[in-house]
C-alpha cells in the first residue's frame, strides 16, 4: 500500500491508477457507536466495494451497518471502466445512534 491523498474537492484522483487494469482505494473509520453510515460516491463506474474484507453491493446513497470499531473500507477499481476519481462523503444516517471517526490505515 502507498499513502495517497485528495485534492481539496475531495476527489481521489483517477491518475493515481494510471497504468494498471486495476487498483484498491482503502480508508479506515472507527465506528465509536454501533449503528448505521451513510456513504455517498461521485460514481459507482467500475466500482467494487468491500468493507471488513467482505463484498457490498455498491449503491449511490449506500447505508452500512457497522458494530462499535474498527472498519476497513476498500475500493476495488476497473481503471478501464473508472472514467472519474473517487470522491466518497461520509455521513451519520438519520436517526442513527452511530458515532464514527476516519483513522489512519494500517
Amino acid at each position: 500500500w502507498t499513502p495517497a491523498y485528495s485534492y481539496v474537492s475531495g476527489i481521489l484522483p483517477r491518475e493515481l491508477f494510471a497504468g494498471n487494469e486495476a487498483a484498491l482505494a482503502r480508508f479506515e473509520l472507527e465506528s465509536t457507536t454501533a449503528g448505521t453510515v451513510q456513504l455517498k460516491l461521485n460514481s459507482m463506474e467500475g466500482l467494487s466495494l468491500t468493507v471488513d474484507a467482505k463484498p457490498v453491493e455498491l449503491k449511490k446513497n449506500l447505508v452500512l451497518d457497522l458494530a462499535r470499531g474498527r472498519h476497513q473500507i476498500t475500493f476495488i477499481v476497473d481503471v478501464k471502466k473508472r472514467k472519474t476519481g473517487i470522491r466518497v462523503e461520509l455521513e451519520e444516517a438519520p436517526g442513527s445512534p452511530a458515532k464514527f471517526q476516519l483513522t489512519g490505515t494500517q
